[in-house]
């Protein structure tokens, strides 16, 4: 009997982005090649300066990569179709701090395409599963740096994405915080299927939760492992 094909998730291909500058051309990004099969959760991981946020960008189709393909569930990036698939959740809060954050995450919603009631449902969960009901009838400029970034990944699991792309996601959170994050992801993947690629340059704070990483310097991979790795003998390069 054949074995059922795995299903890739994200895929980059001789990915590449230069950009001019008054010395020459600098290479940000230079022949990025990797797969992340789906419900993985993928560290990627690089001093900062590597090429991580500007990778970021193009798989979010945010900016054009000078050469090669990125695919999302077997979709180029340019088909309209893979926004669907996609959520991000940015390394800075983006918020309407004059909001309520049913209010603001209703808003989103609508402006997803999503039915307002259906997105009042999901927001309602997704306050629920963040311990977020008590300060509900508080606007978000009053929340706490954790209470904002939670908030933050509300607004990117709304409309059920498949990839979540998340930029240094617990940057603001203290430790207990951090632990209920990562708990919330790995039920995600396993549970859910839910496919996550997590930027950081904190080897330490992903150990518990990701299945591989990716090591990436000066927009070079220089690692994609899945098999465990010894964090502490791994030190990241240095620009």
């Amino acid at each position: 009997m054949e074995e059922a094909k795995e299903i890739v998730a994200l895929e980059t291909e001789n990915l590449a982005k230069y950009f001019k500058t008054k010395t020459g051309i600098h290479k940000a990004v230079d022949g990025l090649s990797f797969k992340i099969k789906a419900g993985r959760i993928c560290g990627f991981i690089g001093p900062n300066g590597a090429g991580k946020t500007t990778t970021i960008k193009m798989i979010l189709g945010l900016i054009k990569p000078t050469r090669g393909t990125i695919k999302i569930f077997d979709k180029n990036i340019k088909d309209i179709e893979v926004k669907k698939f996609v959520g991000y959740m940015p390394e800075k809060p983006v918020l309407y701090e004059d909001m309520l954050p049913i209010d603001f995450l209703v808003y989103l919603g609508e402006l997803s395409g999503m039915d307002t009631f259906v997105a009042k449902q999901r927001a309602m969960q997704l306050i629920n599963l963040f311990n977020l009901e008590s300060a509900i009838d508080k606007k978000i400029g009053k929340y706490s740096s954790g209470m904002k970034q939670k908030i933050l990944l509300a607004q990117a699991l709304l409309h059920n994405p498949k990839l979540l792309v998340l930029d240094e996601p617990t940057t603001n959170m203290d430790p207990p915080g951090q632990a209920q994050f990562f708990e919330i992801v790995k039920n995600l993947a396993k549970n859910h299927g839910v496919t996550f690629f997590i930027s950081s340059h904190h080897l330490e704070e992903l150990e518990k939760v990701v299945d591989e990483i990716i090591v990436i310097n000066k927009g070079k991979l220089l690692l994609q492992s899945t098999v465990p790795v010894s964090y502490t003998h791994l030190t990241l390069p240095t620009n």
